[in-house]
């Protein structure tokens, strides 16, 4: 697969975000996300994260992977394993970048 395909694949990963609005349940193909109340954090596809976001609909929460001290927990994980360990997410750097 080509990094397009990895990327189109990560935008189906829920996260959570803080709408700024409120709505009743959004009926999607991958199923119901919703219902949106302002300042109550709900779980969403990242591509409609991104897309609420870009309109100033919704703050994205940070993932609790993402944070620094889970980041350093795996680094040192990894530091002292004589494998390879397994990443915090399974979409990891494409998320990243898609939300960064």
């Amino acid at each position: 697969m080509n990094p397009s395909e990895y990327e189109y694949l990560a935008e189906n990963e829920k996260i959570l975000i803080t709408p700024k609005f409120s709505h009743e349940p959004m009926t999607l193909i991958q199923g119901d996300v919703g219902p949106f109340i302002s300042g109550l954090p709900v779980s969403v596809p990242v591509w409609l994260a991104v897309m609420l976001r870009q309109t100033n609909r919704c703050a994205i929460d940070t993932p609790e992977w993402m944070e620094l001290e889970r980041l350093e927990e795996c680094r040192d994980e990894e530091k002292e394993s004589p494998v390879f360990t397994q990443l915090p997410a399974e979409h990891i750097f494409e998320i990243a970048n898609i939300i960064l």
